[in-house]
């Protein structure tokens, strides 16, 4: 519960950041509000997509191993926007194409992350309860996420500000893979426990 909970906050700030895309678009990418609101709108037309796309995918691939390679691929990209200084990077097929490749995995790890719970040998008498501490814990970021990056944009406006932004949010993205990574290796040895005593019987 407690691995859970951290990969929760972890991908529910990821999810709070796509909220400063428009922002990022506008004082960086020169664009007007008109044309970064519909940038966005089309990366929202996104979600029904990469939500299905998780779910079918976590199927085949279990949810912790697909949610530790969005966070690697969330890293990845956090790490571009945080490392690439453009002048007129709109038109760059790098950035644009980071943008959406790091909308979809946030929103994919926001489909997928409570069905965590069903691998991880919580007793089915307290699935409801344990879902309840999970999302106490894990939507905090709407109390603290925006306060935060506010602070970090105020601080240094500029692309430095959003430089500053995207390393805190790969930071948070690695948070959110170690604890993914250990949480897998626990449920790994939990079926490995199962099946010896299986095998024993």
């Amino acid at each position: 519960v407690f691995l859970i909970s951290i990969i929760v906050v972890c991908a529910y700030c990821g999810f709070r950041s796509i909220d400063n895309i428009s922002l990022y678009l506008v004082e960086i990418g020169n664009l007007t509000p008109i044309e970064a609101s519909g940038f966005v709108t089309l990366l929202s037309y996104l979600r029904i997509i990469a939500a299905l796309a998780a779910g079918f995918i976590a199927d085949k691939l279990t949810s912790i191993k697909l949610i530790s390679r969005l966070f690697i691929i969330n890293i990845l990209g956090q790490s571009i926007l945080f490392s690439i200084h453009p002048q007129t990077f709109y038109h760059s097929l790098l950035v644009t194409g980071t943008l959406i490749i790091v909308f979809i995995s946030i929103v994919a790890l926001r489909a997928v992350y409570f069905s965590l719970i069903t691998h991880s040998h919580i007793p089915s008498h307290r699935i409801g309860f344990c879902v309840g501490i999970i999302s106490l814990v894990g939507f905090t970021p709407d109390i603290f996420f925006h306060s935060l990056t506010g602070r970090i944009l105020d601080a240094e406006p500029g692309i430095i500000g959003f430089q500053n932004y995207y390393l805190v949010t790969m930071l948070i993205s690695i948070l959110g893979l170690l604890a993914s990574l250990k949480l897998s290796r626990w449920i790994s040895s939990k079926n490995s426990l199962k099946d010896a005593s299986r095998t024993n019987n």
